[in-house]
C-alpha cells in the first residue's frame, strides 16, 4: 500500500513539474514573452498583456508597458513575435506634424506593422 501511495505521489509531482516547465520555458508564448524582454532596456519592468499564439500562423501577438531609459513607463506597445523568432513593435513615429515626407514614412511604417499583425487574428489562437 505505501509502494502504491509513493508511485501515485511521485508520478503527481513528475506531472506537476511537466506543466509548470512547459508555461514556464517550452510553450511557444513563453519563448516569444522571452524574446521580447531581450528587447527591452529593461526586462524585469516588463508587464505582458493579451498575449496570445497563433497555432496556424505560428505567431505570438500581445502588448507590453515596460520601463524606458528614463526609468518611467512608456505605455503598452504591440507586439508581434514571428515563427521565426523574429520581434516587431507598434512603430512610434509621429504622422501628424513634421514634413509630409516624414508623416508618409510614418505612415508606411503603421502600415507595414498591421500587414505583419494580420497572422495575429488568423483562426486558432490559444490564450
Amino acid at each position: 500500500m505505501k509502494k502504491t501511495l509513493w508511485i501515485v505521489l511521485v508520478v503527481t509531482l513528475a506531472a506537476c513539474a511537466g506543466y509548470f516547465a512547459w508555461n514556464s520555458y517550452l510553450s511557444p508564448k513563453a519563448r516569444a514573452i522571452a524574446l521580447v524582454k531581450q528587447s527591452l532596456n529593461d526586462p524585469d519592468s516588463a508587464v505582458f498583456e493579451q498575449v496570445h499564439y497563433v497555432t496556424r500562423t505560428g505567431a505570438t501577438c500581445g502588448s507590453v508597458n515596460a520601463k524606458n531609459r528614463m526609468g518611467g513607463y512608456a505605455g503598452q506597445t504591440a507586439f508581434v513575435v514571428g515563427k521565426n523568432g523574429s520581434v516587431t513593435f507598434a512603430p512610434t513615429g509621429n504622422t501628424e506634424s513634421g514634413s509630409t515626407e516624414t508623416r508618409i514614412e510614418a505612415l508606411q511604417e503603421q502600415l507595414d506593422f498591421l500587414e505583419k499583425t494580420r497572422i495575429c487574428v488568423a483562426e486558432g489562437s490559444e490564450d
